[in-house]
């Protein structure tokens, strides 16, 4: 990687500042499809990886599930059982 001198910063920025103003040229017409996609391709179920409450998991799995469920979400992915077996996780889940 080279270094970013003034007529390099100046160029890129140029070059940012163009491909900015063309979006909106091109954008217009691939807004209506994206459109189109979304509505035959919509999402049914929402769930949780529980690596994002990881903190929690250590050090109350079980009350972190229930609260989880309590938020609404019914779909999980785990990141690990923390020292539970996957059939306590699923009495849990149950």
């Amino acid at each position: 990687m080279r270094p970013m001198n003034r007529r390099t910063f100046i160029g890129t920025s140029i070059a940012a500042s163009l491909a900015a103003a063309a979006k909106p040229a091109w954008a217009a017409d691939t807004a209506h499809s994206a459109g189109r996609f979304a509505a035959a391709h919509s999402i049914d179920r929402v769930g949780l990886q529980l690596y994002t409450v990881r903190g929690a998991m250590k050090t109350d799995f079980e009350g972190t599930i229930a609260k989880v469920a309590a938020v609404g979400y019914k779909e999980v992915e785990f990141a690990g059982y923390f020292d539970h077996s996957p059939k306590d996780v699923r009495a849990i889940l149950d």
